[in-house]
């Protein structure tokens, strides 16, 4: 294996007693974790286990008599020996997944994920699903490479860079990330955002990046593509010829190559039509503080729909609350002395939320401290006793990713983005958290800054305790129902604090699309308008 001579000798010392059968509960869960992380640990391990097998068998047959001259019996003594080693080589197949799928579901508890969803299935209309593939209902999030096959009608999918994508039937989609699917057959509409130009729709004959536009990909039962666009821009790429279409331009592509597509007019004009999707947005519950009050120990959210979310923030130190010139508004400064606790039913509970806020850090932010923006949960809480703390703010590590980026924290895991926010500006951010996995306490995490998907990292620090966390102390221990504000639970010392600014706080009851972020950001409110383009997200779709 690629690894240095002590990682091979701990390796070959816990395979040896696994096979002793001395191996200890940290043994089992080290080596179930070494299997899982490495391919090299993983081919290694078959071939020790193969070799024990193969050596037992072979001593076996050296401490057995000679048997008899003849070749009947000789064979039928070693055949029960050669299923004896398949057995043993068996055996330790089992036993190692057993492993790894119970190390897989006990740290699912407390662990982050980026890669599980890419989109949501927005509207639907008189959508029939093929039979044999999934049925997803409006409001599901939908998994990287799930497969949308439909035989007739339409689907709204919002990807969670922004781009949003219907399909008419008879079509099949295959999601490849939040960035890109695959048009098996049938036809796309895309209207992408200019925060999501880049997104791609791939077909055997065509691949098409967009530039920031809409266009359209009608994928042929012949295997060609025909290639429309209705506004902006896109580059198309087919048999390694690059070619950019421009508005009201088209191409239909083939093995024989780049031809007009016919009908081309026509085509535009049916495209261009309208309609409403069937499926009405779902009400949006949330709490929203605008921290514009200029004195007073408290901060008063407005709620909609959380009957039991007491909008009431209050302060550590009332006369040191200050206030500043917000983004919208006034804003909440924090000076890194103080912080603030708001009542919050439930928030500890995993369950899909968003929470976005406008933040201004300083350029000379301190990296020793004082990292954590917005926090919930009990510090100190596993799978055992309830859910960890889960921590919103920027990344002092640079072994862990981009200095002064938005991050997410939990457990011994962390997301971080790749914008710096240490710049004296106000920013944007937005997380989304929608419970994953067999133990649903797996958490899928996206961040946004700027209305822009951010491109993230998982990190798993040996330390899981970012320096700006303490344990919870008897004191804290309702810190579970409360969302803090400029502190992590249980940070009870001034180093701990928050030292920016923060500007109309949400936290929303459910994910929200791209879209709705980003009107978030631009209008500051979350009521879908009566007319709106650009970014409504649920917007009028062409009747394809």
């Amino acid at each position: 294996m690629n690894s240095d001579d002590s990682e091979s000798l701990e390796l070959t010392a816990l395979c040896d007693a696994l096979i002793d059968g001395t191996i200890d509960d940290a043994g089992h869960e080290k080596l179930a974790r070494w299997l899982l992380e490495s391919d090299d640990a993983r081919r290694f391990y078959v071939q020790y286990m193969g070799l024990s097998a193969s050596l037992c068998h072979y001593a076996g047959e050296l401490q057995t008599e000679a048997p008899e001259p003849m070749p009947a019996p000789a064979r039928i003594i070693r055949h029960p020996a050669s299923w004896w080693t398949i057995g043993t080589l068996a055996a330790s197949l089992v036993i190692f997944f057993t492993l790894a799928k119970q190390w897989s579901q006990n740290n699912d508890d407390g662990a982050l994920d980026t890669d599980r969803f890419v989109a949501v299935l927005l509207q639907t209309k008189n959508c029939r699903w093929a039979p044999g593939s999934p049925a997803p209902n409006a409001g599901d999030h939908l998994n990287r490479g799930q497969v949308l096959a439909i035989s007739g009608g339409l689907a709204e999918i919002a990807f969670d860079c922004g781009a949003i994508v219907v399909i008419e039937g008879p079509a099949s989609l295959e999601l490849d990330s939040a960035w890109a699917a695959t048009l098996r057959r049938g036809t796309l509409r895309a209207q992408v955002p200019p925060e999501a130009v880049g997104f791609r729709v791939s077909n055997p004959a065509v691949e098409v990046v967009d530039l920031g536009t809409e266009f359209t990909v009608v994928a042929n039962e012949d295997g060609a593509a025909e290639v429309l666009v209705l506004k902006g821009s896109v580059e198309t790429a087919s048999e390694g010829k690059p070619l950019v279409l421009r508005e009201k331009e088209g191409r239909r592509f083939a093995k024989t190559g780049a031809s007009d597509v016919r009908d081309r007019d026509r085509k535009l004009e049916r495209l261009a039509q309208t309609l409403t999707l069937d499926t009405p947005p779902a009400p949006l519950a949330y709490a929203h503080w605008s921290f514009d009050e200029s004195e007073g120990d408290i901060a008063t959210a407005s709620v909609v729909g959380m009957p039991t979310v007491r909008p009431i923030a209050h302060f550590e130190h009332p006369t040191q609350k200050a206030g500043s010139e917000g983004r919208w508004g006034r804003a909440l400064c924090l000076d890194g002395t103080f912080a603030a606790a708001a009542p919050f039913p439930g928030i500890a509970s995993d369950a899909r939320r968003t929470v976005a806020f406008w933040v201004r850090l300083p350029q000379d932010a301190p990296l020793t401290s004082g990292q954590t923006i917005l926090a919930w949960g009990e510090k100190g809480k596993g799978r055992k006793t309830g859910n960890p703390a889960t921590l919103l703010g920027w990344n002092a590590r640079p072994g862990q990713g981009t200095v002064g980026a938005l991050r997410a924290d939990r457990g011994p895991d962390a997301v971080v983005g790749t914008t710096p926010l240490r710049d004296g500006n106000w920013h944007h951010v937005a997380a989304t958290f929608v419970p994953a996995g067999r133990t649903r306490k797996l958490l899928h995490v996206r961040l946004y800054v700027d209305g822009r998907l951010e491109a993230t990292s998982v990190s798993k620090p040996k330390r899981p305790a970012p320096p700006s966390i303490v344990p919870a102390t008897h004191e804290d221990s309702p810190s579970a129902e409360t969302l803090w504000i400029g502190r992590p639970p249980g940070g009870r010392v001034r180093g701990e604090r928050f030292r920016g600014e923060i500007d109309e706080l949400i936290v929303a009851g459910r994910a929200l699309t791209a879209q709705e972020i980003r009107r978030l950001m631009k209008t500051n409110s979350l009521s879908a308008p009566k007319e709106e383009t650009g970014g409504d997200p649920n917007p009028k779709t062409t009747s394809l």
